[in-house]
């Protein structure tokens, strides 16, 4: 989370806040506080939240397929906290029943049993194997992970969201993902009532998008188009194919659209883009 005086940015995982916190910083100079990233509201000191309806409210989003990949490829460097999550070693009797917990409708739980961190490191072997990809992302969707702190795997909720919906859901709203929904237009209704962010950096445009935002908060964005100049490489990019597209089937295409049809809707977002 980093603060101003003028607004609180909320930075979601793989969607470019580190390059974005890091142009802030520059431009901010020592006028902010950075609580850490991808730091929820309930983290920041009680004196932001007294002027919290005050503060413009700053978030990225991205398009939920190109998220996923990044976020698979970003393991396969083995960086980032759910490849962590997923590789760490774990009681095979303890996984049992993680996945009982966690298996949504419709899924053979038998088939899930053997899967170990040696299993979840070998589909982060290579990222440019789509296979491999295909396979993590309908684990990830139908295991519904949980990556936080509180555990690997949580129980499917009545209207099952992707990960991506949860990690947006549970960073830009007060009371965070819901756990028992029972339709889309109940999980729409929620975000709608409870999103707190104004403005959003979209990881496609970045820098027209950030340009924007200072403008919007009075800062002057020639410092900007300098930094960039000098800095234009992404912060913390993952090694991949950049056509994400590649990297899809059908019915992978089809998962995405169906566990993370908020995101989808609300910002405009197809499978080919916008």
């Amino acid at each position: 989370m980093f603060l101003t005086d003028q607004f609180i940015y909320l930075q979601l995982p793989k969607t470019g806040s580190t390059h974005v916190t890091y142009l802030l910083e520059q431009l901010y100079e020592n006028n902010f506080v950075n609580l850490g990233k991808h730091s929820q509201l309930k983290a920041a000191p009680e004196h932001v939240l007294r002027n919290f309806e005050h503060k413009i409210k700053l978030g990225n989003i991205r398009n939920p397929w190109d998220y996923y990949v990044s976020q698979w490829s970003y393991g396969c460097q083995k960086q980032g906290g759910l490849f962590k999550q997923l590789t760490r070693p774990r009681q095979k009797s303890g996984l049992k029943q993680l996945l009982l917990n966690g298996l949504g409708t419709g899924v053979d739980t038998t088939t899930f049993y053997s899967i170990t961190p040696d299993l979840w490191m070998q589909l982060y072997s290579d990222p440019t194997n789509y296979t491999n990809f295909a396979l993590w992302l309908k684990l990830i969707l139908w295991l519904n992970v949980n990556p936080s702190d509180q555990g690997f795997i949580s129980k499917t909720p009545s209207y099952s969201m992707g990960l991506f919906t949860k990690r947006y859901l549970r960073l830009y709203t007060i009371n965070g993902a819901p756990l028992h929904l029972s339709s889309f237009d109940e999980l729409y209704d929620y975000d709608k009532k409870n999103n707190v962010i104004d403005f959003f950096i979209r990881t496609e445009f970045m820098t027209d998008d950030l340009q924007q935002f200072l403008k919007k908060v009075g800062h002057d964005s020639y410092g900007l188009d300098a930094l960039l100049s000098v800095q234009g490489e992404r912060t913390n990019a993952s090694s991949r194919d950049r056509d994400y597209r590649k990297y899809y089937n059908d019915d992978t295409a089809a998962l995405v659209e169906t566990y993370d049809r908020l995101v989808i809707k609300k910002h405009g977002y197809s499978f080919d883009g916008y």
